[in-house]
């Protein structure tokens, strides 16, 4: 219902980050306690806060219900296995059939990427701003978190972390599934053993 007068599929997308931005106030330091779309939401609603990870979660989860391939992407720093803190970020990201593109959507910030107005990948959000070009916007991204926010996306994009498998992991879900793809920087051999404190294994570079 919320989505049905939008017109194209770029259109969905914002009008789903914004409803789950405003779901719920971000705590990055709360314990995990639903691991499924409809479960966090149900939490929200009484009154639990959550991480980006919630956020990226339910944003694919609500994408991919309407028909929008969606997938949960892990922004890793350089110095992600040394760090606990600070040292990675969750978004969500969206194939739009329409315009034969992915784009970022990061529902904690209300920001869908874009460059000069067309829709930007992950790995297109690390190019543009590797390469410090005009025109990137962030949505509805608020214009005082800007220059914090492009900032911390320099310092995240260096490793890209995506799972093969995009179902929600919860109760009643095969809890061996493991493994994905990870995008290395170029000259660089391997990816971190470890990020958070969990171990990261069986992984394609």
């Amino acid at each position: 219902q919320m989505t049905a007068r939008d017109q194209s599929e770029i259109e969905k997308v914002i009008t789903v980050c914004n409803w789950v931005n405003q779901q719920w106030k971000h705590h990055g330091d709360c314990p995990k306690q639903q691991n499924d779309p409809i479960g966090i939401l149900e939490a929200a609603r009484n009154g639990s806060q959550f991480s980006c990870y919630e956020y990226s979660m339910v944003t694919a989860g609500c994408l991919n219900s309407i028909g929008i391939k969606s997938r949960i992407v892990v922004l890793l720093s350089k110095s992600v296995e040394y760090r606990n803190n600070g040292s990675y970020h969750v978004v969500a990201e969206a194939y739009l059939k329409d315009m034969k593109r992915w784009v970022m959507v990061d529902a904690q910030f209300n920001a869908v990427a874009t460059l000069n107005n067309h829709p930007l990948s992950i790995v297109g959000v690390q190019v543009a701003l590797a390469k410090n070009l005009s025109g990137i916007e962030f949505g509805n991204l608020n214009e005082l978190l800007y220059e914090d926010y492009y900032r911390d996306m320099q310092f995240h994009l260096f490793f890209l972390y995506t799972p093969f498998d995009n179902r929600p992991i919860g109760p009643d879900t095969n809890h061996e599934i493991e493994g994905g793809v990870m995008l290395l920087p170029l000259g660089v051999t391997s990816g971190p053993r470890s990020f958070a404190g969990a171990p990261v294994e069986r992984f394609i570079t």
